[in-house]
């Protein structure tokens, strides 16, 4: 059994509002598909750590993943495929909310370590615009 080399990548965004405001978009699968980046259709599952998940993309319809982590207002984990996400929630003041959020992959062998970690890391950057474009388009609470 051979070992598999790794690529961890990791960034942050702020985000315009509370915690509680962007838990509330990053918990709701149903708003999954306006900011996970790809061309993710639905997301399916129970709101429970360990639970199985289903991505539901235009050429595979039930992709299965899994909640890895669930701590309300503070991290978030999903997986699929070769991709381990989490997201990280800090609040810097009652209306600034720092979000990170960390990929890990296998190094693509057909493009090495550094091209698979620069491509993680626009992945984790499209993701975060997304989800504050999200949650900074809705109406304030």
């Amino acid at each position: 059994m051979t070992d598999v080399a790794l690529v961890h990548t990791e960034a942050c965004l702020t985000i315009a509002r509370s915690p509680a405001e962007v838990w509330a978009v990053l918990s709701d699968f149903h708003r999954a598909p306006l900011w996970i980046k790809n061309t993710l259709l639905k997301l399916e599952g129970e709101l429970r750590e360990g639970a199985e998940l289903y991505f539901s993309f235009p050429k595979h319809p039930r992709f299965p993943g899994r909640l890895t982590r669930l701590r309300p207002l503070e991290e978030f984990g999903i997986s699929f495929a070769t991709r381990d996400f989490v997201f990280t929630l800090r609040e810097l003041s009652p209306n600034q909310t720092e979000v990170c959020v960390s990929l890990q992959t296998p190094v693509y062998p057909r493009f090495g370590s550094e091209q698979t970690e620069r491509g993680n890391l626009k992945i984790c950057q499209a993701m975060l615009r997304q989800l504050q474009g999200v949650v900074e388009g809705e109406k304030h609470v």
